[in-house]
């Protein structure tokens, strides 16, 4: 069953202006006891389908019911209502440890988050990405197909209150030189158009591994100079493969 309704988010959030699979869902939802999210993605269709202002009250105050019926989560806070259906929710954030189990990310996705299908941007948000799993996962995914936007910034620790100068802070990174080259290395990294970088206490090798990489050919955004260490001619290495423009 987890197979098949994934199989269905892919083909909706592939097509997310089309109704028609979000409907062919629903009736599968109806046959797999959900009838509430079926409810729900029938009732917001038909009104989207409508012209402004000639939504009929009664289709209003079927939506409302079919809302109240969904999880509290999903409807407690009114920025995040469902729209035909599902939330709109360009942005994922996790943690690094949530990647270490994909099996167990694939049914939250599922099961919880199936907006995460149509999200355009991911952050990690906590910890160390460690391993090549963790590259394969945000690549590999099926939920995380959608993402061009990709942010690996490292934390920004202040250790003293008091007024502030080069030794009151340090960088807990996100990620080191060989798992960057691994994901340099990755072809799905040819879909990124945005990848940030910065505090992670990088330095000029990391700069090399992005000039030498093949797959970063849709980058338009490349954020990378603030909590990193670079020096001379590397950077300007940098700025002749992408232009200052993405660099800026």
């Amino acid at each position: 069953m987890l197979d098949e309704r994934e199989a269905f988010l892919r083909t909706i959030f592939s097509d997310p202006t089309n109704d028609l699979p979000r409907l062919v869902y629903a009736d599968w939802l109806d046959e797999n006891r959900s009838p509430e999210l079926a409810g729900l993605i029938r009732v917001q269709c038909e009104i989207a389908a409508r012209p402004a202002g000639e939504v009929a009250p009664e289709l209003l105050a079927r939506e409302a019911e079919w809302l109240r019926l969904q999880p509290p989560s999903e409807t407690s806070d009114p920025i995040l209502r469902p729209v035909r259906g599902f939330l709109e929710q360009p942005m994922i954030v996790l943690g690094a440890d949530d990647l270490r189990d994909r099996d167990s990310l694939r049914m939250r996705a599922v099961v919880e988050h199936p907006e995460w299908y149509g999200a355009t941007k991911l952050t990690i948000s906590q910890g160390k990405i460690t391993t090549p799993f963790a590259i394969e996962t945000i690549f590999e995914m099926s939920a995380f197909a959608n993402v061009v936007d990709l942010n690996l910034d490292g934390d920004l620790e202040f250790l003293s209150p008091s007024e502030i100068t080069f030794s009151d802070f340090r960088y807990e990174p996100r990620i080191s030189l060989p798992i960057l080259e691994v994901l340099f290395q990755h072809r799905w990294a040819r879909r990124l158009t945005k990848l940030s970088l910065e505090n992670n206490d990088l330095d000029n090798d990391a700069l090399r591994a992005i000039v030498r990489s093949p797959n970063l050919l849709r980058i338009e955004q490349l954020e990378i100079f603030q909590g990193n260490r670079f020096r001379g001619a590397t950077w300007q290495q940098l700025i002749e493969r992408f232009g200052e423009k993405v660099m800026s």
